[in-house]
């Protein structure tokens, strides 16, 4: 509409409903990990990333879990930029600190407690992790489906 005629910003903001963003992404590197795809000397260019496509896409609603990485360096993202963040989580909080965060070192853990102290916590289940794999692919799937219902 804009470009034929003049039309107040308030205007335009009612057509231009917020921005939804069902994130996934991968962890910092496990010490064990033969070949680098996320090391931790490129922490900060991944973030800068996720904050120039969360302001280019004008995301303001995100859907997330919390592994270390890019999962925490989004919330992260979205809490500075006063976003709203869904959060969600496979199985019980320590198993999944054990699972996708420790490894990475405690620094990690402390910023996973910092997010999910702002943040509520969105449990696929509230069992233990057991091994269970596709409890991360059911995840995925949960978040995707809610980014879905959102938008």
């Amino acid at each position: 509409m804009n470009h034929y005629l003049p039309v107040n910003r308030e205007v335009i903001k009612i057509f231009s409903p917020p921005g939804v963003i069902a994130f996934a992404g991968h962890m910092i590197d496990h010490p064990t990990r033969p070949s680098p795809r996320f090391p931790a000397a490129i922490e900060d260019d991944v973030r800068k990333a996720i904050m120039h496509n969360i302001e280019s896409i004008n995301a303001h609603i995100g859907f997330c879990s919390l592994a270390c990485g890019s999962d925490i360096l989004f919330a992260e993202a979205m809490a500075e930029m006063g976003k709203e963040l869904h959060i969600f989580l496979p199985f019980q909080i320590e198993d999944f600190i054990d699972v996708s965060v420790s490894f990475a070192g405690e620094g990690w853990v402390q910023r996973f407690r910092k997010v999910i102290e702002k943040y509520p916590v969105n449990f696929v289940t509230e069992e233990r992790y057991e091994g269970l794999n596709s409890l991360f692919q059911f995840q995925t799937k949960v978040i995707l489906g809610s980014a879905l219902l959102r938008n």
